[in-house]
């Protein structure tokens, strides 16, 4: 992300228990100073999405919270 002075994104994807468990590791810096806790949200929002896209394209459940 060109917004991002530091930007770090690790998907692994691995067999689970009935399906495929998609997981992503984050690491960013910011090129502004804005606030975590800014930030944190909406990247998580921004991923969730991504997550749900992939499980309607591909199918399959959520896994529980």
């Amino acid at each position: 992300m060109l917004s991002q002075r530091l930007w770090e994104h690790e998907r692994t994807i691995e067999a689970g228990e009935g399906g495929t468990v998609i997981s992503d590791r984050l690491a960013w810096e910011p090129r502004l100073p804005l606030p975590g806790g800014l930030l944190v949200p909406l990247i998580g929002a921004v991923f969730r999405h991504r997550h749900r896209q992939l499980q309607r394209h591909f199918g399959g459940a959520p896994l529980p919270r």
